[in-house]
């Protein structure tokens, strides 16, 4: 089934030998097609080494370096340099998993007062109670309606906790 789809590819690595040595090392699953080694979104994080606390302008990073940080570096960072962090991602679009969503919200120590420069993926982890007064609960929840909701499993607690903030804001 994958032979007739990788005899073209193994066509064009010249000798005969080398293409086979290929195609054994694929269906062996020891080399992956350059297709799946970007990831599901397409987008390929680079090495993450102090690369958040050096920039003197995080938004001066690519998506690449942006993509792939780890939750203890965030830990490092100051809450404006967080800040400063979720409006980078929101700004170039960077698709982030939920532990680093999940991270990134628990060090937003207080809620944001613009909302529209986060990215909306993070809102769903953001505590709505944080959200007091008709305009802001109203604000918070009319963006997360943008969101992707399926980032939050049937029984997380973030997803639990929204239904009854939307109602009380309601």
């Amino acid at each position: 089934m994958a032979l007739p789809t990788a005899r073209p590819l193994l066509g064009s690595c010249g000798t005969p030998a080398l293409g086979s040595l290929l195609f054994l090392l694929f269906s062996l699953g020891w080399v992956q097609p350059s297709r799946t080694l970007a990831g599901e979104t397409g987008q390929e994080a680079a090495p993450l080494d102090g690369v958040l606390a050096n920039p003197p302008n995080i938004s001066s990073l690519s998506p690449r370096q942006l993509l792939g940080f780890p939750c203890a570096e965030v830990s490092g960072l100051s809450t404006e340099r967080v800040r400063e962090l979720a409006v980078a991602l929101a700004q170039k679009n960077v698709k982030l998993s939920t532990e680093q969503l999940r991270c990134l919200a628990h060090r937003l120590s207080e809620p944001p007062e613009d909302l529209d420069a986060l990215p909306l993926d993070l809102l769903l982890f953001l505590n709505p109670d944080a959200f007091s007064g008709p305009q802001a609960c109203t604000r918070f929840f009319s963006r997360i309606t943008k969101a992707n909701v399926d980032l939050l499993p049937r029984g997380a607690p973030e997803r639990q906790r929204l239904l009854p903030a939307a109602l009380a804001c309601w």
